[in-house]
């Protein structure tokens, strides 16, 4: 599975990254 985490608050930016990339190929984009 491929993920994009689109957060600006580092604490939950953190927490997605961590939970989805158990799953698969998670990238993560600081600013949208």
């Amino acid at each position: 599975m491929k993920a994009l985490v689109v957060e600006d608050e580092f604490k939950s930016r953190t927490l997605l990254q961590r939970i989805l990339s158990r799953y698969g190929n998670c990238d993560v984009a600081i600013n949208g």
